[in-house]
């Protein structure tokens, strides 16, 4: 066997031990994403949902048609809120690679009016929740808000960084 026909057979089967190596590799991964959760679940979402809200409260059917109606109006809102905060983060992120900073602060003052708006309408939400609901609800309302707030609060991490 000549140095050339050696050479051949190690290139071989390095290749062959890389290939092995790589689909062991995808296996695991596969493999793994059967048994882990979908990503959404995976996320902590302490806030208060619509439904968690309802059951909690103990609602009625009048106050039930009433809140999906308020919260519903809510979404719409936050959506366009939403929409509005990704493009001007899409145009400042691009503000600040072309070194315009006259755009930017501009950029940046239409971002902290639509996180004012966002914060204003959340308050309007609870208010308008509120208002539909009987005394003894506010206070569970209350409690249910502080509770969530207390596990949402700024700075504070979970293991998996979320």
């Amino acid at each position: 066997m000549n140095s050339s026909q050696k050479w051949l057979i190690a290139a071989v089967l390095v290749l062959i031990v890389i290939n092995i190596a790589l689909m062991v590799v995808v296996w695991r991964g596969h493999s793994r994403m059967a048994v882990s959760p979908p990503i959404h679940d995976q996320m902590r979402r302490p806030e208060i949902t619509g439904r968690s809200l309802i059951r909690d409260l103990a609602m009625d059917r009048e106050q039930r048609d009433q809140f999906r109606s308020i919260f519903e109006a809510h979404r719409r809102t936050m959506d366009s809120l939403s929409m509005q905060m990704r493009q001007v983060k899409h145009d400042i992120n691009q503000s600040i690679v072309l070194g315009d900073t006259t755009d930017l602060a501009t950029r940046n003052s239409e971002l902290f009016a639509i996180q004012q708006e966002i914060e204003l309408e959340t308050q309007q939400l609870t208010k308008r929740l509120a208002e539909i609901a009987t005394p003894d609800q506010r206070e569970k309302f209350l409690k249910s808000m502080q509770g969530a707030l207390i596990r949402n609060r700024p700075g504070r991490m979970g293991r998996q960084g979320q």
